[in-house]
């Protein structure tokens, strides 16, 4: 039977669920990033840069992504460009002290931040009530994961900075643009190294 009391019970426990939902989705769809680099580079050196080829790339090449998705490889070429100046290193035409490239891949990860909540009635210990329980959700969600790397004036990798963030779909194009350029934002405020600060 139905009382004022279960409704309003079943009232207030949906309303902590709503208030739940948007802050757990939230922790998916932040920018986590990382960087990794070679302790003995001279990061200081790296004044001037050209795109690394597409014959020294490495799988999965800028180039191949570029050809399926000129549009986004564009953004991701404009997010750069307008970043590294921003960090002393400007691209040039000839004798750069550096190459930069990148690769943008997606992939699945387990929900592990997404949780399923459970309510139920009855009997806990010396008490009569209802609980409320947690545990993570079986599903994966797609995650896109952007690495730049940085080359010495030898085409000898020396900084690589990795960020990962869920993937919205159906974007607009204005919001997918932002997405991109706080991406690389996000990405490069790593370099240079700590250790190679002054």
């Amino acid at each position: 039977m139905t009382t004022p009391f279960t409704l309003s019970l079943f009232k207030t426990l949906r309303v902590i669920s709503l208030l739940l939902s948007p802050l757990l989705l939230g922790s998916c769809s932040s920018i986590q990033v990382s960087q990794d680099y070679d302790a003995t580079a001279h990061f200081n050196d790296i004044k001037t840069v050209q795109w690394l080829d597409d014959a020294d790339q490495v799988e999965p090449k800028a180039a191949t992504f570029a050809a399926k998705n000129p549009l986004i490889a564009k953004r991701i070429h404009q997010a750069i460009t307008i970043e590294l100046p921003q960090k002393g290193i400007t691209f040039v035409d000839q004798n750069p002290t550096g190459y930069v490239t990148y690769h943008l891949e997606t992939f699945s990860k387990k929900r592990g931040s997404q949780v399923t909540t459970s309510f139920g009635f009855g009997s806990f210990g010396r008490y009569g009530g209802f609980g409320f329980q947690t545990y993570p959700d079986g599903d994966y969600y797609d995650q896109e994961k952007l690495v730049i790397d940085l080359f010495n004036a030898e085409k000898k990798l020396i900084w690589r900075g990795i960020s990962t963030r869920y993937i919205e779909e159906h974007l607009a194009p204005e919001e997918l643009t932002q997405r991109i350029q706080e991406g690389v934002k996000k990405l490069l405020e790593q370099y240079p190294p700590n250790a190679a600060k002054p």
